[in-house]
C-alpha cells in the first residue's frame, strides 16, 4: 500500500490510543512467554531462571510476536496498515500453530484466537477508512 500512514488516517488522539492498544498487545504477548508471577516479563524470557525452564515453542512464538509490535512502536509513529496487516498475519499464524497442537496449547490457542479476532476487526476498520480516504 502507498502512504497507508496510520497517524494520517486518524486523529491525534485516535493514534495516541491505538498505539496504547498496540502496546498493551505486545505487553500481553510478552507476559505470555514467561513463567506465572514473572517480575519482568519485558525482558527475554531466556534470561530468567523459572521461565528459562518452560521455553519452548509456545514462548518463543509469543515472544516473537510482541517483539515485533515492540520495535515497531519504536519507530516513532512510522506504523503503517501494511504493519498492522503483518501482525494480523503473525497472530493468524500462531493460531493455526497453536490449533494443531491445542490439546497441550488450547490456553495459548485461546489468547491468540481473541487477539487475532481484536486485531483483525482493527485492522479492517481502519483498511476501509484507508480507502474512503483514497476516493476523496
Amino acid at each position: 500500500m502507498f502512504n497507508d500512514y496510520l497517524s494520517k488516517l486518524m486523529s491525534a488522539e485516535e493514534f495516541h490510543d491505538f498505539i496504547a492498544w498496540l502496546k498493551r498487545i505486545a505487553t500481553s504477548f510478552a507476559v505470555m512467554s514467561h513463567s506465572h508471577n514473572c517480575k519482568e516479563p519485558l525482558e527475554c524470557p531466556s534470561d530468567h531462571g523459572r521461565c528459562k525452564r518452560r521455553l519452548g515453542l509456545h514462548t518463543a512464538i509469543m515472544w516473537s510476536i510482541a517483539i515485533y509490535i515492540f520495535n515497531l512502536l519504536a519507530t516513532d509513529n512510522i506504523i503503517r496498515l501494511s504493519h498492522l496487516d503483518k501482525i494480523r498475519n503473525l497472530v493468524g499464524f500462531a493460531e493455526s500453530v497453536f490449533y494443531l497442537h491445542k490439546r497441550k496449547y488450547l490456553g495459548y490457542l485461546s489468547f491468540v484466537s481473541f487477539w487475532g479476532r481484536e486485531i483483525s476487526k482493527k485492522y479492517y476498520e481502519l483498511h476501509k477508512k484507508f480507502e474512503e480516504n483514497q476516493t476523496l
